[in-house]
């Protein structure tokens, strides 16, 4: 609809799901390959503890979320502390999330989820306040930054917690990363100075 010029809102929203059970409300998402799956990451982001003139306060907590874009149907999932990036596997089986956490609880965790069986299946610890997760096109590499140490690690997705590399030092506030065609680099914003880190 909005393709072919209606940019109305009744004419080009389709549905709309309602999340309001789920304090403080979403923040990210990403969708499986088959366009069938949302997983959504609930939480107040930079926002708890961080006042925004005439904002509303964001009232804590978080959780991370599947829904059925058919059905509507959601249902939460409890990662070790609160996420905010999300990346999807290539065959949609697992997501993976930057667990930020909370100004009273900070994160320092990546999760790995069992988007079928809505489980956890797999909780690492990666460093302070980790923002996004990326994974390479195949699916083989993840990257995830963490922002109180300034930097990124990476990882092979058959074996996290075996293969995370050190901190590899970016620029101030790595806040998001993407992966370029293939596995050999990647890109890093970094939002406070003002720059862009190339990887290898």
């Amino acid at each position: 609809k909005l393709i072919d010029g209606e940019s109305d809102a009744a004419a080009s929203i389709v549905r709309t799901i309602d999340l309001s059970d789920w304090e403080p409300g979403p923040l990210q998402i990403e969708l499986t390959p088959d366009g069938k799956t949302a997983v959504v990451a609930v939480g107040p982001g930079f926002f708890d503890g961080f006042p925004i003139i005439g904002s509303p306060d964001v009232p804590p907590g978080g959780t991370l979320l599947v829904v059925d874009l058919e059905t509507g149907e959601a249902e939460s999932i409890q990662t070790e502390h609160v996420p905010m990036g999300i990346a999807i596997s290539p065959d949609g089986a697992f997501a993976y999330t930057a667990n930020y956490g909370m100004t009273g609880v900070p994160g320092d965790s990546l999760s790995v989820v069992d988007i079928a069986a809505r489980e956890v299946v797999e909780e690492i610890t990666v460093g302070a306040r980790p923002e996004q997760v990326r994974l390479s096109a195949d699916g083989t590499l993840g990257a995830i930054n963490v922002t109180g140490d300034d930097g990124i690690r990476v990882f092979q997705t058959s074996d996290i917690a075996g293969t995370l590399t050190d901190v590899v030092a970016t620029g101030n506030d790595p806040s998001d990363l993407t992966f370029l065609d293939g596995n050999d680099r990647l890109v890093v914003a970094n939002s406070l100075s003002f720059d862009i880190t190339l990887v290898d």
